[in-house]
């Protein structure tokens, strides 16, 4: 599927609930463990959270050397169904 964004997608996301799930319930999620780094530079990618799955270093580090990169368990795949009815179940309660 696209993103929530996507036209094709009618569901949406769960955004922030759907990080909310993930806590209470990580088995929902496939990880791995993985070298991710955050975007500096100026331009379009400031801020955005670079995650490097090749399984061989890549040209900055053939040209510029290692760069220490943070090793973080990375969300893969998640268990959609068990995530949407946990964050169902938890909003449409009714008792105080």
């Amino acid at each position: 599927r696209g993103p929530a964004t996507d036209a094709t997608d009618p569901g949406g996301g769960l955004g922030d609930a759907g990080a909310v799930c993930a806590v209470i319930a990580p088995a929902g999620l496939t990880t791995h463990r993985l070298p991710v780094e955050v975007s500096l530079a100026p331009g379009p990618s400031r801020g955005q959270t670079l995650v490097d799955r090749r399984l061989r270093v890549g040209e900055s580090e053939l040209h510029d050397g290692m760069r220490e990169q943070a090793l973080v368990d990375v969300a893969l795949d998640v268990d959609v169904a068990r995530y949407v009815d946990l964050y169902l179940g938890t909003v449409e309660r009714t008792e105080a």
